[in-house]
């Protein structure tokens, strides 16, 4: 049976970001990378979870999807920079 995605051993070490999107999208929990707030990527259970596909949630701000009374305290929490 040949596979449509390698698999994370077939790929070379230095090739870093591809090893961890693989292991994120083989996570059954949904996963979201951020950048102060910025998604830089998410896993394929967060894409179905939101019902969205990866190209549109990458550059959304997710500081957008808080409640304005609990923004400042998650910011603060998380460690990231106000806008």
């Amino acid at each position: 049976m040949e596979r449509s995605t390698p698999s994370i051993h077939d790929l070379p070490p230095e090739d870093d970001p591809e090893r961890l999107r693989l292991l994120a999208d083989g996570a059954g929990e949904p996963i979201l990378i951020h950048d102060r707030g910025i998604i830089v990527d998410v896993n394929r259970a967060f894409c179905e979870l939101l019902d969205r596909r990866r190209e549109q949630l990458i550059g959304v701000d997710v500081r957008g999807w808080l409640r304005p009374e609990d923004r400042d305290r998650i910011i603060g929490l998380a460690g990231g920079a106000r806008r």
